[in-house]
């Protein structure tokens, strides 16, 4: 049975925990590292569009916020994951050009959610993280289903807010779920730090990209494709800085162009650089300057700015 790893990243701490690639163990529902216990009373929210579906326990050990001021019997929060998902969607595919999320209708799954949306479970995660995608099955084209994890309340957690903890998960966990639809498994500098990048996109002002990219420039001897073993770092999801320099060398075309390069593969860390390396070339620069430039800017950085 394969295992896949799967990632769970928070503001100041990121672990990787090992989950079954198997259908049929990855959702709370049906057991899992966070799961529904037999005394949640479930239920589920459509969002306006029908696109996501967010499934939330009102009593039990997984009860969410059920704080609900505009009195229309879902909970306030409940509605603000459901519009920050919908907003990522339209952000990333329909502004920006990225695949959709694989359906999961279209498996044999013992739950695919009850519809074609994308999934959102609200769980416990008790402090051992705070968001998760977990893939449900693969296509011979290795393109991949899935559901999104999120924590029901942030109740302890570091963020400023509920809405800044909102705003910063679920679009990274959902660009996770644009990932599968080109791939099973990315490098973990490609996939993490993707979707630190993508955070960005959504909340420009993110302190969650700012604080990873520190942990990126503590390390600048350091290649980006050679994280540090053991449980994802800090630096695997700082990466994002390089993809955000690599968007502005080459627009967003150059990261679509990367996921489409790798489709259907798993690559090893040292192709999935090489292919990147090309499309770099391919925009008309040498990795040579790119990589002066890239060094320019992150000299530039914190009190070494000018500005403080």
């Amino acid at each position: 049975m394969n295992r896949l790893p799967t990632l769970v990243c928070f503001v100041s701490v990121c672990t990787v925990l090992l989950a079954s690639a198997m259908a049929l163990a990855v959702r709370p529902t049906y057991g899992g590292i966070f799961t529904y216990d037999d005394s949640d009373e479930l239920a589920f929210y459509d969002s306006e569009s029908g696109g996501v579906r967010v499934h939330y326990s009102v009593a039990g050990p997984n009860r969410t916020l059920l704080a609900d001021d505009d009195e229309n019997g879902v909970p306030d929060y409940v509605e603000e994951v459901a519009d920050v998902a919908e907003r990522s969607r339209e952000l990333y595919i329909d502004a920006l050009g990225f695949r959709a999320p694989v359906v999961d209708a279209s498996f044999n799954l013992w739950d695919d959610g009850g519809s074609e949306a994308v999934d959102i479970y609200l769980v416990d995660f008790a402090g051992q993280g705070d968001g998760q995608f977990s893939q449900d099955q693969c296509n011979d084209e290795g393109a991949c289903s899935g559901a999104l994890l999120l924590e029901n309340d942030f109740s302890g957690y570091a963020y400023q807010s509920v809405s800044e903890a909102v705003d910063t998960v679920v679009p990274h966990e959902f660009f996770h779920a644009i990932q599968a639809a080109y791939t099973e498994l990315l490098p973990i500098w490609a996939s993490e730090g993707m979707a630190v990048w993508a955070e960005r996109q959504f909340a420009p002002e993110s302190r969650d990209f700012r604080a990873f990219a520190s942990a990126y420039l503590s390390e600048l001897d350091r290649p980006f494709h050679r994280p540090p073993g053991g449980p994802v770092p800090a630096f695997a999801y700082g990466v994002g800085i390089w993809w955000e320099f690599v968007s502005l060398q080459t627009g967003v075309e150059g990261l679509k162009d990367f996921l489409d390069s790798v489709a259907g593969s798993i690559p090893h860390s040292d192709d999935a650089l090489a292919n990147l390396l090309s499309i770099i070339r391919d925009s008309g620069q040498s990795v040579q300057t790119a990589w002066e430039t890239f060094a320019e800017y992150n000299l530039a950085t914190g009190r070494r700015a000018g500005l403080i």
